[in-house]
């Protein structure tokens, strides 16, 4: 694990893309961080003075490090280059700027180097993809951050190259095969963790394997908020409190073990019945 302080430019360099992962929640900021981080970057235009913007954690997909997972930070780097794009059409200077840095320019590719999840892929890549502030409507709440950015900006006390040029971040970087499940347990450790059930839809399900998601996955265990809702209420046995999503990967880990296919000895059947915990049963 390495870290180091970095500008926004510096943490999209060299070809650099970074991907939301599929367990991570869609983006949930709503109007009082929007309020509380556009009058931080008011302050910091007035300043132009070194801003913090906090740790981000990014683990290496490729040996040399040119794709990236995030493991904490989506929220706000989500904001900030919402932020940015909005300052970048409305100051006409740095719209081919804002384009070198979070776009990639090589041959046929321009992707946007900063890849959502499934769920915000759309919304997030309609408003970095924008030509002009157009309108958007959707109860998407990146869509959400956009119309609020563009409504309240006020472009006398906001700059956009005093904010990339004084912004840093803390990028702490895990190699690929450090666990990341532990430094998901110490992030999440006094706030929300993540639970049993977005892990193993991570762990399952690759990004290129969307349809076999929405086949399998979602008529379960996302098929309206009622079904949401009942996987992931929790429920009590004795001492132990577990969700009902928790509890059926559980069972169902029980069943496939006794089977003569996978060879499971007796002691390694004492293991996994363990249910501490469920998903790294499975990894």
């Amino acid at each position: 694990m390495n870290s180091n302080t970095q500008s926004i430019y510096q943490i999209f360099d060299s070809g650099v893309s970074i991907e939301v992962p599929f367990f991570q929640r869609s983006y949930v900021w709503t109007t009082e961080e929007w309020k509380k981080f556009l009058s931080e970057m008011e302050d910091l235009c007035k300043q132009e003075k070194p801003y913090f913007l906090g740790a981000i954690i990014l683990k290496k997909l490729t040996n040399d490090g040119k794709r990236k997972s995030i493991v904490d930070g989506q929220q706000r780097l989500t904001t900030l280059l919402v932020l940015l794009k909005i300052l970048s059409l409305r100051e006409d200077e740095t719209t081919y700027e804002f384009l070198m840095h979070f776009r990639n320019k090589k041959g046929k590719d321009r992707s946007i180097k900063f890849r959502h999840s499934y769920y915000d892929r759309e919304a997030f890549e309609k408003v970095i993809l924008l030509e002009q502030l157009d309108d958007l409507v959707s109860d998407n709440r990146i869509i959400e951050a956009y119309n609020f950015f563009k409504a309240n900006v006020n472009s006398y006390q906001l700059n956009y190259d005093a904010i990339v040029e004084n912004i840093c971040l803390v990028d702490i970087e895990i190699d690929k095969d450090e666990d990341e499940q532990q430094i998901f347990e110490t992030i999440n450790s006094v706030g929300r963790k993540l639970t049993t059930g977005e892990l193993l839809k991570n762990y399952i399900f690759m990004d290129s394997e969307i349809e076999k998601y929405k086949g399998i996955w979602v008529p379960v265990f996302e098929k309206d908020e009622a079904s949401i809702k009942y996987w992931d209420s929790i429920i009590t046995a004795g001492r132990t409190k577990r969700s009902n999503t928790e509890s059926f990967f559980q069972a169902f880990l029980q069943i496939k073990m006794q089977s003569s296919e996978y060879n499971v000895s007796p002691d390694e059947k004492t293991i996994f019945r363990k249910a501490d915990s469920v998903f790294n049963n499975y990894n």
